[in-house]
């Protein structure tokens, strides 16, 4: 593992504990062992919709590797979204990046922005799904009323892990199943609509 990389992750996670962005979270996982692994994030990003304003929040999981901040990480979201630049899987296209401009002011929270941002208003540059792309180009207003239902169902779903603090085994089993099906459902739906 790359000292630079692990060293900048340490010290990002300082500056964050030390001045994080208003409701947002960002904290490393922890292994089987119960160390800290700075290599990989969980993160809750926050987006503003609707009048009056709902903020619908979204769980995603930021890997990086030993070559960071030279490299961008991979942004996954943990439940599926309805998403132009999202693809099946859940990765998030960073168009924005250009990997070969690195960049030392490179930041997790700058990231975090970024995706912010991004769910809000999509690169029309790059769909990763061809019918989202139609639903956003002909009827924006579908595409947000879809986007933010399913973000509903999946707030509901994890309504008992605050602060996307989440061990599997303090967790009742009947909300594991609600959070297992309503995941099926919504992929379900999405390949359906695909």
């Amino acid at each position: 593992m790359s000292e630079y990389a692990l060293n900048r992750l340490i010290e990002e996670r300082k500056q964050w504990q030390q001045l994080p962005l208003y409701g947002f979270t960002a904290r490393p996982t922890k292994l089987i062992d119960g160390s800290v692994d700075y290599m990989t994030w969980d993160c809750i990003v926050p987006v503003e919709r609707g009048m009056p304003p709902t903020c619908l929040r979204y769980c995603v999981q930021l890997s990086f590797d030993i070559h960071y901040p030279a490299s961008m990480p991979k942004v996954l979201f943990e439940y599926p979204i309805l998403h132009p630049n999202v693809d099946w899987m859940g990765y998030m296209t960073m168009p924005d990046f250009n990997p070969d401009m690195p960049s030392t002011s490179l930041s997790i929270e700058k990231i975090l922005l970024t995706v912010q941002s991004m769910i809000d208003k999509p690169n029309m540059n790059d769909f990763t799904k061809e019918q989202i792309e139609y639903w956003f180009a002909v009827d924006p207003d579908f595409f947000h009323v879809e986007m933010e239902m399913k973000a509903v169902v999946i707030a509901e779903a994890d309504s008992s892990t605050p602060n996307h603090k989440r061990d599997d085994e303090d967790m009742p089993e009947q909300k594991m199943n609600q959070i297992s099906e309503s995941k099926n459902i919504l992929m379900t739906q999405m390949q359906i609509n695909n």
